[in-house]
């Protein structure tokens, strides 16, 4: 230990800091420095001695109390090349492991790299010529407010929101949902003609006026789907409406179509509006009319503002969800007590078999494949493929 500390230069291309072997790995950050060495002192010595006090030479604290293997993040001097002209001076090639940084900070690496290694006794002179910063640490830094989390502190600055204009189409977009409508009203008028006249051929299991009925939703969904298209095209894609439609956040295409296009056919138990007055749906027709405004189809949007009638036919049909949504209540939550009450006694035994409170086999694997629902990918234990592209994302290798 003597020598060690003794007066002189340090033997740093002993200690492994001199590797002219060493190929460097496309992790590493490489330097090149330009040195002059002390007179008697060898260049490779020189950049060793750069390579030694740049990385792990100073941690006497750390590897003299074996808390860690130092020859990990040892620097590697592997080339010294003489600069042209002038024969004092030399480019010192060096290597760093990426490990011997702290992740996502320049002023660690560079304070690593530069802040030990100057005026000290192997050296006259030097300096950082060159720094090669690998891709993968880059990727360690964070950088600005992104993602989620420049979306959160956006919409609490500025809010996201939607008015009347959010579903305004131009007028060329009017007349094209318009002529939609009108084809979808001569194509019913054929198929009622068609009916009246006998000609219209009954779908198995059905009679010719359910046929008919059905024949006429499919003409006038395809309209309301149509008219869907146009409004989609028109709004485009940074509308705010759009937007929460697209993402999921709050309503739906459906919805923007009906306020800004055409509301479409009413419905109750999924056929058109039947019931009302004798032989038609309201006194404001004519007894048997089966077009489409007397049967309950809106041609108006939310925006423009509906007909009396169309009023009517629509609060006919959100009745139905009303009533349907508090009766499902009731009855989804009184089977859920049936079958907790016919549960509550299984449990997985030891052996991994789900069994009654008197010991009796009910399966022989809880869910007939044994994975608990709650902690599954969709259904399997364990998403193998989407755990092999994390792992490569993080070590920075494309995943073909």
């Amino acid at each position: 230990m003597s020598d060690r500390w003794s007066a002189g230069v340090i033997p740093y291309a002993q200690m492994g800091y001199w590797e002219p072997d060493y190929e460097p790995k496309p992790t590493d950050v490489l330097a090149a420095f330009r040195v002059t060495p002390q007179p008697g002192v060898p260049p490779e010595e020189a950049g060793a001695a750069v390579a030694g006090e740049s990385s792990t030479a100073t941690w006497t604290v750390v590897w003299t109390d074996r808390l860690t293997a130092n020859t990990h993040y040892q620097a590697k001097c592997y080339r010294v090349d003489p600069v042209p002209g002038n024969p004092e001076q030399y480019i010192a090639r060096i290597a760093y492991d990426l490990d011997l940084f702290e992740e996502g900070s320049i002023a660690n690496l560079t304070s690593s790299i530069i802040g030990n290694v100057f005026g000290f006794k192997a050296l006259k002179a030097l300096r950082l010529e060159d720094l090669r910063i690998p891709a993968h640490y880059t990727k360690t830094f964070q950088g600005p407010a992104h993602g989620i989390v420049m979306e959160r502190e956006y919409l609490d600055k500025y809010g996201f929101t939607m008015g009347v204009d959010s579903v305004e189409i131009p007028p060329e977009a009017e007349r094209d949902v318009q002529e939609i409508v009108r084809e979808a009203e001569k194509r019913v008028q054929e198929l009622i003609e068609q009916y009246r006249s006998g000609e219209l051929q009954p779908m198995p299991g059905k009679t010719r006026k359910e046929t008919l009925e059905d024949l006429i939703m499919n003409v006038l969904a395809e309209a309301r789907t149509r008219a869907g298209e146009i409004v989609s095209r028109h709004l485009g894609l940074l509308n705010h409406a759009v937007i929460m439609a697209r993402t999921g956040a709050r309503g739906s295409m459906l919805n923007l179509t009906q306020m800004a296009a055409i509301v479409g056919q009413q419905s109750v138990r999924g056929k058109r509006i039947e019931r009302g007055y004798s032989g038609r749906t309201l006194s404001h027709f004519p007894v048997n009319d089966l077009s489409p405004q007397a049967k309950g189809f809106v041609q108006s949007s939310f925006r423009r503002g509906l007909s009396p009638e169309e009023f009517f036919f629509h609060a006919i049909s959100g009745r139905e969800g009303l009533v349907d949504t508090a009766v499902r209540t009731a009855q989804s939550g009184y089977m859920y007590r049936r079958l907790q009450s016919a549960m509550q006694d299984f449990y997985v035994s030891y052996d991994g078999t789900v069994r009654n409170s008197e010991g009796l086999v009910i399966q022989y694997r809880y869910g007939e494949d044994g994975v608990d629902p709650s902690r599954s990918d969709h259904g399997k234990p364990v998403d193998v493929d989407k755990l092999i592209k994390k792992v490569l994302a993080m070590r920075g290798e494309r995943h073909e």
